[in-house]
């Protein structure tokens, strides 16, 4: 079994380590053997943990991350783990048999050994991951130059003296006379005007005269 503190890198206060991002109350340590291909570990291959039950404690501190594991119990340091942020799967490596273990690389000045950590709970090594995953992103956000505002405001207002010229070109309106009814208005609908009549009236037939008519009256009555 390793000693408590055997892969201790950076012996500082906890307070002093920057923000905590996250930590679990339980997680548990095994030997890692030789990686056999490229494809990755696997948690089946560690065997039985090597150490009792760890605390867990993920720290930001601007450029630097870590991740310290300590007894459950008494609270002693047992292995700090630095995390590239360049490449943070270098690091902190998910085993390819299971979504609740890792392999930290744990780093002692030219050294490095791999040690296996795993969870009891799911949900506790989604949120280690994505505590990770969440701090690299804001550094590289906070690293990124601020976007350069182009605009250039424009003053259009008028200057003493200025005047403003508006030229308007207005048509006129031009009206049109209609023919039909008095004072050039329309007829209303439905309406027809009468039928024009002749300017000579029909002569009369029978009526008395000075002419033969009126001398065969003048006969029939016995004149």
């Amino acid at each position: 079994p390793l000693r408590p503190g055997a892969f201790d890198l950076l012996f500082v206060a906890v307070g002093s380590m920057g923000e905590v991002l996250f930590v679990a109350p339980e997680c548990f340590v095994f030997k890692v053997p030789p990686r056999a291909s490229a494809s990755g570990y696997k948690c089946e291959e560690w065997g039985k943990p090597i150490a009792p039950p760890q605390r867990i404690k993920v720290f930001g501190d601007g450029d630097s991350c870590r991740i310290v594991l300590e007894d459950a119990t008494s609270g002693q340091r047992f292995a700090t783990c630095p995390v590239d942020l360049e490449h943070p799967e270098v690091s902190v490596e998910p085993a390819t048999d299971s979504s609740r273990f890792f392999v930290l690389r744990i780093v002692e000045g030219d050294r490095h050994a791999f040690l296996g950590m795993g969870f009891k709970e799911r949900t506790h090594a989604f949120d280690f991951n994505v505590a990770i995953q969440d701090y690299v992103k804001r550094l590289k956000r906070a690293k990124e130059p601020a976007p350069v505002d182009t605009f250039q405001a424009v003053d259009y207002s008028l200057k003493q003296g200025e005047k403003v010229h508006i030229q308007l070109n207005i048509k006129k309106k031009t009206t049109t006379p209609t023919s039909g009814g008095a004072g050039g208005l329309l007829p209303p609908p439905g309406f027809s005007a009468p039928a024009a009549t002749s300017a000579a009236a029909p002569a009369r037939t029978g009526a008395p005269s000075g002419g033969a008519g009126g001398q065969d009256l003048l006969k029939e009555f016995g004149f």
